[in-house]
């Protein structure tokens, strides 16, 4: 028997990706980010983008790895999604 693996779904309407547009950074492929762990300490990772369904990537959906291989969603259409956990690394 094949082994089930959850997915989680997330969507976003064309009104909330413009808001997030408006209002946020772009994300560029690359860039580093800084994810807060609960205990307070910072982790440096860098952003990746998504592979669209005709094998080109994408900016809809932006992504970043931490060291323990889990992976978060950093932002939507090139865009930093705003969270208390998440900023752009200062250069």
């Amino acid at each position: 028997m094949a082994e089930i693996i959850e997915t989680p779904f997330i969507s976003f309407g064309n009104d909330e990706i413009d808001k997030i547009k408006k209002k946020n950074p772009s994300l560029p492929e690359g860039i580093e980010v800084e994810h807060q762990h609960p205990d307070g300490t910072w982790e440096t990772a860098v952003v990746g983008y998504g592979i669209g369904d005709d094998g080109i990537k994408t900016e809809a959906m932006c992504t970043y790895k931490l060291k323990d291989g889990r992976v978060y969603l950093a932002g939507i259409d090139g865009h930093l999604l705003p969270r208390e956990n998440l900023r752009i690394k200062e250069l």
